[in-house]
Order: C-alpha cells, then structure tokens, then sequence
C-alpha cells in the first residue's frame, strides 16, 4: 500500500512533482539533463473553511469544510 496511513476511502491524493535541471545541456544534447526528481503526495485533511469559493471542483468533497457564500455574509450584515 503506498500510503499507509491514510484509509482507502481518502478521495483525491494532490501530488506536487519538482523536478531539477542541471545548468547547462551536456556537450552533443539540446536539453539541459535532469539532475533530480522530487514527489510529494499529501492526504487531505478534515475541516476548513471555503470563503467566497474553492480551487478544487465540487465534485472533491473535503469532510467537514464549512463553504460561505461571500455575497451572502455581505448582505447578512448589513
């Protein structure tokens, strides 16, 4: 299991690639060579809160995140 400590039921996994170019392309090479690849992966967490929207779709659900409609709070207080 690549991520033990998350349950199989977690949804969407974001993962960041990061990838390290050297200088300058090796003699005969029209591409600088790849010095180093780096990949995190991280498992949402509970909670939060969205204000006046989300980057993610709707369509990730993120346990317990609280969405407030910007416009909305705007004409509550007033």
């Amino acid at each position: 299991m690549p991520l033990p400590d998350l349950p199989e039921d977690v949804g969407p996994i974001l993962t960041i690639v990061s990838v390290k170019f050297a200088d300058a392309p090796e003699p005969g090479k029209s591409a600088p060579a790849i010095t180093s690849i780096g990949i995190e992966l991280y498992g949402p967490l509970p909670g939060g809160v969205a204000v006046g929207g989300r980057f993610a779709p709707d369509a990730v659900k993120v346990r317990g995140l609280r969405e407030i409609d910007m416009g909305a709070a705007m004409r509550a207080r007033q």
